[in-house]
């Protein structure tokens, strides 16, 4: 394989959507520019399952609210 693996491919294969075939899966192995976006839309799943607390999503929202009301 000479291609990197494509970007859309990649994030179906990090999030369990679809596997990669054989030659993708040596690729990724082998290429530290496919390696490293793997490892950034790890990263980046990773970050979708962080929660704020409800306090602080509660304070974001009246310090907004209040803006609005000063506008």
């Amino acid at each position: 394989m000479t291609h990197h693996v494509h970007i859309g491919k990649l994030a179906d294969h990090v999030t369990k959507r679809k596997v990669l075939d054989a030659a993708e899966l040596r690729h990724l192995d082998a290429c530290p520019h496919c390696r490293s976006d793997a490892n950034w839309l790890e990263a980046l799943g990773s970050l979708r399952r962080f929660e704020p607390p409800k306090s602080a999503v509660d304070k974001a929202i009246k310090y907004f609210n209040k803006k609005a009301d000063a506008a």
